[in-house]
């Protein structure tokens, strides 16, 4: 049941692929199955995905090199980051900080924990655009 929300909240699942299998997730009373609207699921009727925005060529070739596209948001996502230099990350001479807590010069989001989160959210960007 836990699969069924986590889809629903990051738009796995299709409303009408919901409507369809609604039965399986009706709240259940004491004297037995509550009658449900068909539509109740239903969650934008109108909802379209990003990958349906797109052709279908288009969608081929980003889920057959997804893993490069991935490579590439990431380059660019680091290179913005290295260009604008965040102050959690670097100091005021741009040099990196060091992790740790409890000194002004240190940080708990170094450069390699932000290139982890970078390169993850990268992935998950490509992911999401795909449709899950």
């Amino acid at each position: 049941m836990n699969d069924f929300f986590f889809g629903v909240f990051f738009g796995v699942f299709s409303p009408k692929k919901i409507q369809t299998n609604y039965k399986l997730f009706r709240p259940q009373n004491k004297i037995g199955r509550k009658k449900i609207n068909k539509h109740c699921f239903d969650l934008n009727s109108k909802h379209q995905s990003m990958s349906s925005i797109w052709s279908p060529e288009i969608i081929h070739g980003i889920s057959t090199y997804r893993m490069y596209i991935a490579i590439v948001l990431f380059l660019i996502a680091f290179y913005a980051m290295h260009t604008w230099k965040p102050t959690i990350i670097y100091n005021k001479s741009g040099m990196f900080r060091p992790f740790g807590v409890g000194h002004s010069q240190t940080t708990i989001l170094p450069i390699w924990l932000a290139t982890m989160y970078l390169a993850i959210l990268s992935y998950l960007a490509v992911i999401w655009f795909l449709g899950g």
